[in-house]
């Protein structure tokens, strides 16, 4: 087995549950020769998608699988595209590796199947840069939650914390306790503040502004804590099975203002996420993801919190998650164990990822 001893350009790539944008991240990896782990950005880059095709992503949901198929391959042609054309902007060299986890449309590790659209052997081919991607399959086939991936990262890449805490469409968390490593989704967040905000003919609530306004309904935040998934073992993980089918449903069933909607469940995703630092018995957590920069939010955990919550800095906050992927994909190109059965439940650890070769070796 190889080891990161020396340096390993990364370029990580995610398109979030939010289907806003593209992160592209390239930074340099390098292990010492005690093992630790260090990483330097080269540069960044959020490319937004395009209109038509972020409703396809959305449509795909319901759509055939011809349909599935036909965007399987031209979501993966724009993503080369658009390195190809972040690499020419930034003049990059020596890229060693491109870590892809494509944009997840079917999520159901208790039945055995995860589904991540996005081709890696396209990027490859098109980039000429050798890429790994489907992360999450092989994990799933050992009995795992195909999730969360990138606690590996935050335990080896971030380990001044004992903590991260990641904002996205879902929020996760990850922990390294008795040096063993521990994860899991807490509960939907922007997936479900983003829909109830373009309720309010917002794309988003741009500060909690919305929720601040709102009033808290007690009967709605009740019924929000009866989710089953809440009372899970702590290898588990949520998609956008759960929002559809729990969240969005139960919410509306109050009929009430977006704003008071907002509130009630803003409230929510802080209490449960306050219990989880609890349990975790977390001292000093990292804050990304896009919700970092929800003020209201971050003004709510931190008057409930028993831990001292840091936010990221604007380039962490935003592009940590692709910087991640780089990091599980240098792994990989190692032969370095990167999905933990301690997170995700599957019956070991596993060095995950299809790797497709860009150039003839």
């Amino acid at each position: 087995m190889q080891s990161l001893s020396k340096q390993v350009r990364a370029l990580g790539l995610m398109t979030g549950t939010s289907l806003d944008a593209l992160d592209i991240a390239c930074a340099d990896f390098v292990q010492d020769s005690a093992r630790n782990y260090t990483y330097e950005w080269v540069a960044v880059k959020s490319v937004p998608l395009p209109n038509t095709l972020r409703q396809n992503l959305i449509d795909v949901y319901n759509g055939t699988a011809v349909q599935m198929a036909e965007l399987h391959y031209s979501f993966s042609r724009w993503v080369a595209r658009e390195v190809n054309a972040f690499v020419a902007e930034q003049s990059l060299k020596n890229i060693n590796i491109i870590g892809y986890h494509g944009q997840t449309i079917f999520h159901a590790p208790q039945s055995g199947y995860t589904f991540q659209l996005g081709n890696p052997g396209v990027i490859a081919s098109y980039t000429g840069i050798d890429t790994v991607g489907d992360f999450r399959s092989q994990d799933v086939a050992l009995a795992g939650q195909g999730a969360p991936l990138v606690p590996i990262g935050d335990a080896l890449l971030f380990s001044t914390y004992d903590g991260c805490l990641n904002l996205g469409g879902i929020a996760n968390i990850s922990a390294t306790q008795n040096k063993e490593i521990k994860a899991f989704d807490v509960c939907a967040f922007n997936l479900v503040m983003n829909h109830l905000a373009k309720q309010a003919g917002e794309d988003y609530d741009k500060d909690g502004n919305l929720a601040s306004k709102g009033k808290v309904r007690s009967d709605l935040l009740e019924s929000l804590n009866q989710f089953p998934f809440y009372a899970q073992s702590t290898a588990k993980s949520l998609g956008f099975e759960e929002v559809e089918n729990f969240y969005i449903p139960t919410i509306a069933r109050f009929n009430q203002s977006p704003q008071d909607s907002l509130a009630t469940f803003t409230l929510h995703a802080a209490d449960r996420i306050q219990q989880a630092t609890e349990q975790l018995g977390l001292q000093k957590v990292l804050v990304t993801g896009g919700g970092a920069f929800n003020k209201h939010f971050i003004g709510l955990i931190n008057d409930q919190a028993t831990c001292h919550f840091e936010i990221g800095d604007s380039t962490l906050i935003e592009f940590k998650e692709a910087l991640l992927f780089g990091f599980l994909a240098a792994l990989r190109l190692t032969d370095e164990v990167n999905v933990l059965n301690s997170v995700t439940g599957a019956t070991r650890s596993s060095v995950s990822g299809a790797l497709y070769r860009g150039r003839k070796k």
